[in-house]
């Protein structure tokens, strides 16, 4: 399938071109929610009307007030001009250097506040260059973003702007073993890649799974990792997380289950958009330099989904 609009803006907001009759339903549930503002209700496509039901949900703290405030039309965010806010990235916090929580800021840092007064807020202050020069001599100058706090300053921190969102729902349907077997943790064929999984513990169900969402794979499905946003860039409680970021007890779920299974559905069941430039000398030459420089060795070319994935758009 190849997407023929000329809408680029829009390539990645597309539902899947195999999806049912049945999941489409489903599909723009999911993207109602999307687009919902938590603070006041209202839809970012505008003359849609709003979501009445979802305002007043957001924080106290929050990094975004919607899902598609930090994943612009689902696409990979951009880092901030300099001196202003990060609103558009997850900052993770940590007491020492294996992730114990900030005492103060939890998990992640929630720049905003529904009374004004946040915890602290990042900026990128400036950045430092680094030159230096490709092999045919070509130079080359890299940007090293540094980062100042207003408020409370971690000492530890990782930052990580928001990721594109198309392709989440196939990951998702790739068997855990398929990928296990691709980890080689000890370089056993001397390759020079050692791949190690994340083992993480399912929220729900205490069980044992192969991390896949998340810069560090700390989720293990797409359905943990939209509850995981919701809660710790929205202050959005699910029965998934019903205890916000830094807080130690448990609130009343703000969110059902029906509606993050909506919203689910619809992160999982985006369309992928064909390849371009197919055609393209440029392009060409580019996939043959990735072959020889053994990026494949991570970045694998073809993969087969499960034949028992839930959504049937995914197998």
């Amino acid at each position: 399938p190849y997407q023929y609009s000329n809408e680029p803006r829009h390539r990645f907001m597309q539902m899947a071109t195999n999806i049912a009759p049945a999941s489409g339903q489903a599909f723009m549930l999911g993207r109602r929610l999307h687009h919902t503002n938590f603070k006041n209700g209202s839809h970012s496509e505008q003359p849609n009307p709003g979501y009445p039901e979802q305002a007043g949900k957001v924080g106290p703290g929050y990094v975004a007030r919607s899902c598609i405030a930090c994943h612009v039309n689902n696409g990979r965010a951009l880092p901030p001009k300099i001196n202003k806010p990060m609103r558009q990235s997850v900052v993770k916090v940590g007491a020492d250097m294996i992730g114990t929580p900030h005492p103060t800021l939890g998990n992640s840092l929630q720049s905003a506040s529904i009374d004004g007064d946040p915890e602290t807020v990042m900026q990128v202050r400036d950045y430092s260059t680094i030159p230096g020069t490709y092999a045919d001599g070509t130079p080359y100058v890299l940007r090293k973003p540094r980062y100042a706090f207003t408020g409370i300053t971690p000492r530890h921190y990782s930052v990580r702007l928001s990721p594109q969102l198309v392709g989440l729902g196939l990951l998702e349907a790739i068997d855990e073993k398929t990928v296990i077997a691709n980890a080689d943790p000890s370089d056993e064929n001397q390759d020079g890649i050692s791949g190690r999984i994340q083992v993480v513990i399912d929220p729900e169900t205490g069980e044992r799974r192969l991390g896949r969402f998340g810069y560090k794979a700390g989720q293990a499905s797409v359905r943990l990792q939209v509850a995981s946003a919701l809660n710790h860039d929205m202050g959005v409680t699910t029965t998934v997380f019903p205890r916000l970021d830094g807080e130690t007890t448990s609130g009343k779920p703000e969110l059902a289950n029906k509606e993050l299974t909506q919203l689910t559905r619809y992160i999982a069941t985006l369309g992928v958009s064909a390849r371009r430039n197919l055609h393209d000398k440029e392009a060409l030459a580019g996939e043959k330099l990735f072959l020889k420089a053994g990026c494949t060795k991570c970045h694998t070319t073809r993969f087969t989904t499960s034949p028992y994935h839930p959504f049937a758009e995914l197998r």
